[in-house]
């Protein structure tokens, strides 16, 4: 009996043993198979990292850039000052000179009536000045003087100064765009500009004198430029005269000033442009032989009812672009040969 009960003690044992090495195997095979996997997980994404694109920061950089440029945009250089309130005007400081900027007077007389000084004086400099543009637009401003060392009026100037009745300069040569639009006070002849030497003149802008006062006779020379619209809807101009040398009106040039009853043309010309004598009040018009282009509605009468047909005569040369425009509007056409 006792050598039964041993040998089954030493067969249970065996049993044992040989359990627990089976269960070890396998623990160690499946932390292995999971090392394996981990390894392949890491792989894959190391490789995913690796071919993963850049973020691409260009919006940002270019962000970055324009908030660089906009900043260097209001930077104030070294030669600018900014100051306000001293002879009622803002100005701005640049280089050896002033620039006036805007006008801030009074309701006094002494604040409608302006003499734009030739230099102000700034902590113990004489700076010459110059006007900016705007300057004096929409201020209830009655006359304005401006000296000698102004040279150019800017854009803008005394647009809407319904109240402006003298303007005295003596050495412009430029005035700009919109400077007088508006300005219907402004009494001035084209001969009595520059006090007297209009030939100073050597550019008007577009729109630099609409709606103004400027009255009479209007000459355009070869030495003066002119601009789209400089002269429209001016009620008190009576005649104009293109000079000799000029071969383009440009358009609206003359619109609607319904006072205008003559009109004088160079053989030089060669086109009239949109409009140009739109509105007027004459009765005929010669156009020279050389004219090539007229352009919609280069004349109209200022009916209401017949607003955009001439009724007046157009003048000309047989088989020319006269006679071809009057015909296809059914204006009345007078031969010159």
């Amino acid at each position: 009996m006792k050598k039964i009960a041993y040998f089954l003690l030493v067969a249970l044992f065996a049993v044992s043993v040989t359990a627990c090495k089976q269960q070890n195997e396998s623990s160690s095979q499946t932390s292995v198979e999971e090392s394996s996997v981990q390894s392949s997980v890491d792989e894959i994404s190391e490789t995913e990292s690796q071919n993963e694109p850049m973020p691409d920061i260009s919006e940002d950089s270019a962000s970055a850039d324009e908030i660089s440029e906009e900043s260097n945009d209001t930077e104030v250089t070294p030669d600018e000052q900014f100051v306000t309130g001293k002879y009622n005007f803002e100005y701005i400081v640049v280089g050896d000179h002033c620039v006036l900027t805007k006008y801030h007077g009074g309701s006094s007389e002494s604040d409608k009536n302006v003499v734009v000084p030739a230099t102000l004086s700034l902590d113990g400099n004489d700076y010459p000045t110059t006007i900016g543009a705007g300057c004096f637009m929409d201020t209830e401003i009655n006359t304005l003087v401006l000296p000698d060392n102004i040279t150019e009026i800017p854009d803008n100037m005394c647009k809407n100064c319904i109240q402006l009745s003298s303007v005295s300069f003596n050495n412009v040569e430029s005035i700009g765009q919109g400077a007088f639009d508006s300005c219907e006070n402004y009494q001035v002849q084209m001969s009595e500009l520059n006090n007297g030497h209009p030939e100073k003149i050597k550019s008007i802008g577009k729109n630099a004198f609409s709606l103004s006062g400027l009255y009479g006779k209007v000459t355009i020379t070869p030495d003066l430029a002119v601009d789209n619209a400089t002269f429209t809807s001016c009620k008190h101009i009576t005649e104009i005269e293109i000079a000799e040398g000029i071969s383009i009106v440009p358009d609206y040039i003359f619109s609607d000033c319904d006072s205008v009853t003559k009109i004088t043309l160079p053989e030089s010309l060669r086109s009239i442009g949109n409009r140009s004598f739109f509105c007027t009040n004459i009765s005929s018009i010669t156009i020279p032989k050389n004219v090539v282009e007229l352009g919609d509605y280069f004349v109209g009468s200022n009916t209401i009812h017949n607003r955009f047909n001439f009724t007046g005569v157009i003048i000309g040369y047989r088989g020319s672009v006269a006679e071809e425009y009057a015909t296809e509007r059914n204006i009345s056409f007078t031969p010159l040969d």
